[in-house]
């Protein structure tokens, strides 16, 4: 039997992505904002780029002082 935790659990990430989806769709309609990427795109992508690593970075930082404490 499926646990009513999991069926919670799934239907608001559904919901979740629904949203998600549904809130670039509106951010990206607007004229001044398609201007705005079409103008400094090849900017954005870098900067996207430069969080994407720093947040990979953090996370393997985390992950091996976390290891460090226990193998401590």
């Amino acid at each position: 039997m499926i646990d009513q935790k999991i069926v919670s659990a799934s239907a608001a990430a559904f919901a979740g992505f629904l949203a998600a989806d549904a809130t670039l769709i509106f951010a990206a309609g607007p004229p001044a904002v398609r201007r705005f990427f079409l103008t400094h795109g090849v900017a954005v992508t870098r900067v996207v780029g430069l969080i994407f690593l720093a947040f990979g970075a953090k996370s393997l930082t985390d992950a091996a002082s976390g290891a460090m404490r226990r193998a401590a």
